[in-house]
C-alpha cells in the first residue's frame, strides 16, 4: 500500500462563493471575511490523505473486470471503461474525521451559513487533492505510450454504489483511517474512492476536468493559464512564471526574489510594496491601508494583496537587503578542552599469520588508550563512512592511521598523523541573522567567521509568522529545515573556500538558537510553541549525527539546551558567556533582538522569562521600519543641523532598531510628545522648525525624519510608531522587575547589566533609559557583550567542563511566563508612561 499526506492545499475565497450559489459581485464583505476566516481555521484540522494501489488486471469480459488480486468488479459500465487498460490504481481518499464534526456542531448550534461553507471547504479540498493525485500519475506516464481513463467511482454514471465494497476489498489487509457503512457511504463523510484504468495508446481523457474551476498549481491541463511576471531588481529583468490567480507576494517568495516580508503575506506590516508598470489591476481595502492614494493610483501595491490575473511587470520597492550582522563577542578564556580527541595509531601489519580483520586491528592499538579517555574500544560507536572506507584508509600509509574519537563515537579514520589538524564550528542561528565561526580546537583561537540574515526570512520575519507558515502549509517545517540547513552548509562552503580547507576537516559543530530556530533546524513540529501553554517538543541539549541532518562536516552536530519555548539555548549560550552560574554578585541579562530575553541571577538561582518587543525595535511594526542595512537611520538627533545618521552613510531607506529608540527619545526630549505618549498638534510645538515637521495623513500624525530618501517617499516616524515602542518598552521594564521580585532583590544587588544581541550592541544605552526601557538606576553599570549567544555556542564547543555548565544553567533557571503573572499586568501598564531623564 502507498499513502500520500503531504499537500499544499490552495483553497480559493472564489470556488467557495462559486459552491454556495453567490455570482461575480452579488455579495457583501462580511461574507468574504467569513469565508477567509474558516479557510484558515480549516488549515488546522484538515487531514488529507490518500491510500492507492497498482493491481494489474487478468481477464475483461463484457459485463466484469477480473483483477489479479481475485477482485471481480461487476457491470458493463466498469468493463467498458477498462476495455483496453492493462492495470489499474485504486484509491481511497479523506480530509479525516475532525471536519465532519465542526460541520455538524455548526448546524446543531444554528450556525447554517458558517457549517454550508465549512462543507464547501471540505468538497473544494476532497477535490483538490484528488486532482493532485491524478495530476502526480500523469507525470509517472510523461513520456510513455501509456494512457489513463476518466475518474471512476462507484455510485458515479452507471456502476452501482455496491461495487464501493469491492474497493475497499483491496485494502482489506491494510490500515486505514476510512470506514465503509452497511449503507456503502463513508466515514469520515468527506472521503472518496477512485479508479483510474491504464493502457498503451489509449490517450489521457479530459472528461471531468474543468480549468476554469481547478486551482492546482502545476496542473497538466494548465498551459494556457500560465503568466509571465517580469521583475526589475537593481535594473535587471528576472522572467517568472506563474499561473494565474496566484498571490504575487508566493510568487516571488517561491522563487527566491528578495522583498520585505515581515509578516509572512498576511497584509499587516505593508512592506512588500512593489510597483506595477504593466498589468495593473484596482487595489484592495488593505493597499488602502498602508499605501496613499496618489501611490496607488501611480502604481504601487502589496505584493500579499496581489493576484496575478495576467502578464505583469514591476519593480520591488522594498527589497530585503544585507542586515550587518554581529559576530564579534567577548574574549575566552577558559581551559581547552574539546570533546572531539584525536589519536595518531601504528597498527602492525596484516601477514597471512596474522589475519586479523581490519577493525579488530585497529582495536588492538586503540586498547593501550583505554585508561586515558575511559572508552573500551567495544563501546566504541563506529561511523558507518569510516568503516566503509576504513580498509583503503588503513593502507594510504602503511598503517599509520590517525583516529578521531567523540565521546564514544570513532567518527574519522585518517591515514598519516594528522593529530595538527582539529577545527571546529560554532552556529548563532537567530531568527534574522546566523552566524557562523571556524575554530581551531587546538588552541582555541577564532579562525574565520561567515554570516548572513536567515532565508527564513521570506517566510516571515518572527517566530510565530514562521510556525504559521508551518502551520498553514503541509511541507511547511520541510521548507524551513531545508531553508536553514542548506544555509549552514553555504556558510561552512565560505569558511572552507577561504581557509583552503574541506567538509573532512570540521569533526564537531555546537549550535545555539532560540527554541523555535532549533525546532525548524530539526523539521520538528512548532505549532505547540505558538499555542498556550506553550509547550515545545524538547529543550535538553543532545548530539545529532551532522549526516542524519544533512550538514556537511564530518562529525557530530551539539545543540545547546535551552529553557522552554520562548527562552532558548542562544540565551542559556548568553549566560555561559558571562559565566552567570560562577558568581555569587547578580547579573542582569538583556537579550535584544528580534526577540526580548531577560535573565536576572547568580550561583544559587536563576529566573529567566521572555518580553514582546523585538517587533518594535527590529522595524517590524514600525511604518518605515527596516533592518540594519546600508541606508537604515541608526542615529537620531533633533537639537543637529544634520538629524540623523544612516549605515554606510547611505540615502536613507528607513529606521533600523536603534535609530527607533533614538526617534522616541528625542521627540521626548524636544516635547513633540508628552509622557504619555500623545505627539502633539504643531501649534502645541515650542519649536517652529519641528513644528513644521508633524503632518497628518489618514488622520493620524506623522514626524518626518528625511525627506530626501533614496525612493524619493519621505520617512516618518508615526503616533502608531510611538505606541509601538511604548508596548515593548513597558514589556522589558515590567520584565526587569517581576524577575527582581522572584529574586527578591533590589537595584543595589544587581552587579552588571549585559546586553546582548544585535539591536541591543548598536542601541544608545542613554536613549533607552530617557524612554524608560532600562531603570534610571542601573546607569553605570551596563555593558554590551555583542554576540553572546555566538560566544556561548564557541566555549560550548571548546570544553566538555562548559557543556556540563551549560547543562547546570539550565537546571538552575526558572522560566517565569509573564502571561499567567497577574502583578506583571499591574507593572506593565504602570510601565507605560515616559518620564524623561537628562543624562
Amino acid at each position: 500500500m502507498n499513502i500520500i499526506n503531504n499537500f499544499d492545499l490552495n483553497i480559493e475565497e472564489s470556488e467557495i462563493l462559486r459552491l454556495l450559489g453567490y455570482k461575480k459581485n452579488q455579495y457583501d464583505e462580511e461574507i468574504i471575511i467569513n469565508i477567509k476566516e474558516q479557510i484558515q481555521n480549516s488549515k488546522i484540522y484538515l487531514q488529507p490523505q490518500i491510500w492507492f494501489e497498482k493491481i494489474e488486471i487478468d481477464k475483461i469480459y463484457k459485463d466484469k473486470v477480473i483483477l489479479k488480486n481475485s477482485t471481480v468488479l461487476n457491470g458493463e459500465y466498469i468493463a467498458d471503461k477498462l476495455k483496453s487498460c492493462e492495470y489499474i490504481i485504486v484509491s481511497i481518499s479523506t480530509l479525516g474525521f475532525e471536519i465532519d464534526a465542526i460541520i455538524e456542531a455548526a448546524f446543531e448550534a444554528g450556525d447554517y451559513l458558517k457549517g454550508m461553507i465549512i462543507d464547501n471547504i471540505g468538497v473544494t479540498a476532497l477535490n483538490y487533492i484528488n486532482k493532485f493525485f491524478w495530476n502526480s500519475l500523469l507525470n509517472d506516464i510523461e513520456s510513455s505510450n501509456i494512457g489513463i481513463t476518466q475518474r471512476l467511482s462507484p455510485g458515479d454514471g452507471s456502476w452501482q454504489i455496491e461495487e464501493q465494497k469491492k474497493i475497499f476489498d483491496c485494502f482489506k489487509d491494510s490500515d486505514i483511517n476510512v470506514k465503509l457503512l452497511n449503507s456503502f457511504l463513508m466515514t469520515p463523510i468527506k472521503s472518496s474512492t477512485i479508479i483510474y484504468g491504464f493502457g498503451k495508446d489509449i490517450g489521457i481523457t479530459r472528461i471531468d476536468h474543468t480549468c476554469s474551476e481547478c486551482n492546482m498549481k502545476n496542473c497538466r491541463y494548465k498551459a494556457e493559464e500560465i503568466v509571465q511576471v517580469k521583475v526589475n531588481i537593481d535594473n535587471k529583468i528576472v522572467s517568472l512564471k506563474a499561473f494565474k490567480g496566484q498571490s504575487l507576494h508566493k510568487v516571488l517568495v517561491e522563487n527566491n526574489i528578495p522583498i520585505q516580508n515581515p509578516c509572512s503575506g498576511k497584509g499587516i506590516c505593508g512592506k512588500c510594496r512593489v510597483l506595477i508598470t504593466k498589468g495593473i489591476e484596482n487595489w484592495s481595502k488593505t493597499d488602502e491601508a498602508h499605501i496613499t492614494l496618489p501611490e496607488l493610483k501611480k502604481g504601487i501595491r502589496l505584493a500579499c494583496c496581489y493576484k496575478v490575473t495576467g502578464d505583469i511587470e514591476l519593480t520591488i520597492l522594498t527589497k530585503e537587503e544585507n542586515i550587518n550582522v554581529l559576530t564579534e563577542g567577548q574574549k575566552i578564556n577558559i581551559k581547552i578542552n574539546p570533546a572531539v580527541k584525536k589519536y595518531f595509531l601504528q597498527l602492525t601489519l596484516p601477514s597471512l599469520n596474522d589475519q586479523k580483520d581490519d577493525l579488530a586491528r585497529l582495536g588492538d592499538v586503540y586498547q593501550l588508550l583505554d585508561i586515558r579517555d575511559g572508552y573500551h574500544f567495544s563501546d566504541i560507536k563506529i561511523n558507518y563512512n569510516v568503516l566503509s572506507n576504513l580498509s583503503e584508509t588503513l593502507r594510504k600509509d602503511n598503517f599509520n592511521v590517525t583516529a578521531a574519537i567523540y565521546k564514544n563515537n570513532l567518527i574519522a579514520v585518517e591515514s598519516g598523523d594528522t593529530t595538527d589538524i582539529l577545527f571546529g564550528a560554532a552556529i548563532d542561528i537567530g531568527t534574522t541573522t546566523i552566524a557562523c565561526y571556524l575554530i581551531n580546537m587546538q588552541n582555541g583561537k577564532t579562525i574565520d567567521a561567515s554570516s548572513q540574515v536567515n532565508s527564513q526570512r521570506a517566510y516571515g520575519a518572527d517566530v510565530i509568522s514562521r510556525i504559521n507558515y508551518t502551520i498553514e502549509n503541509v511541507n511547511g517545517s520541510k521548507i524551513l529545515k531545508d531553508s536553514i540547513v542548506n544555509q549552514i552548509n553555504e556558510l561552512l562552503e565560505i569558511l572552507y573556500r577561504r581557509n583552503n580547507l574541506d567538509s573532512k576537516s570540521i569533526y564537531h559543530m555546537t549550535i545555539a538558537g532560540n527554541t523555535t530556530m532549533l525546532h525548524m533546524l530539526l523539521g520538528i513540529s512548532c505549532r505547540n510553541i505558538s499555542m498556550s501553554p506553550y509547550i515545545p517538543s524538547f529543550t535538553n541539549g543532545f548530539d545529532i549525527d551532522a549526516s542524519d541532518l544533512g550538514i556537511n562536516i564530518c562529525g557530530t552536530v551539539n545543540l545547546l539546551p535551552g529553557i522552554s519555548s520562548y527562552v532558548g539555548s542562544d540565551i542559556v549560550a548568553d549566560m555561559l558567556a558571562v559565566e552567570i552560574i560562577k558568581t555569587e554578585k547578580y547579573s542582569l541579562i538583556l537579550d535584544l533582538g528580534t526577540n526580548g530575553e531577560i535573565v536576572l541571577g547568580n550561583n544559587q538561582g536563576i529566573s529567566a522569562c521572555a518580553a514582546a518587543a523585538g517587533p518594535a525595535f527590529e522595524g517590524t511594526n514600525i511604518k518605515n521600519g527596516i533592518g540594519g542595512v546600508n541606508g537604515a537611520i541608526s542615529k537620531i538627533d533633533l537639537s543637529k543641523t544634520k538629524k540623523f545618521e544612516t549605515i554606510g552613510n547611505a540615502s536613507p531607506i528607513g529606521i533600523c532598531g536603534s535609530g527607533v529608540l533614538d526617534a522616541v527619545s528625542e521627540l521626548l526630549k524636544h516635547g513633540i510628545i508628552d509622557e504619555t505618549g500623545r505627539m502633539l498638534d504643531a501649534n502645541e510645538i515650542n519649536s517652529k522648525d519641528l513644528s513644521k515637521k508633524i503632518i497628518l495623513i489618514d488622520g493620524i500624525k506623522h514626524f518626518i525624519i528625511a525627506e530626501e530618501t533614496e525612493n524619493n517617499s519621505p520617512i516618518y516616524f508615526t503616533q502608531k510608531d510611538v505606541r509601538e515602542v511604548q508596548l515593548a518598552k513597558a514589556s522589558i521594564y515590567a520584565g526587569i522587575k517581576i524577575l527582581m521580585k522572584e529574586q527578591k532583590i533590589n537595584y543595589d544587588q544587581i552587579e552588571t547589566v549585559y546586553i546582548a544581541g544585535g539591536f541591543g550592541n548598536f542601541m544608545d544605552i542613554k536613549s533607552s533609559i530617557n524612554i524608560g526601557m532600562i531603570p534610571k538606576e542601573l546607569e553605570g553599570k551596563i555593558y554590551s557583550i555583542g554576540n553572546g549567544a555566538g560566544t556561548g555556542a564557541k566555549k560550548h564547543l571548546l570544553s566538555t567542563d562548559q557543556e556540563s555548565l551549560a547543562q547546570q544553567i539550565k537546571t538552575k533557571t526558572k522560566y517565569i511566563e509573564l502571561s499567567a503573572r497577574e502583578d506583571f499586568q499591574e507593572l506593565f501598564m504602570n510601565s507605560m508612561m515616559f518620564k524623561y531623564i537628562i543624562i
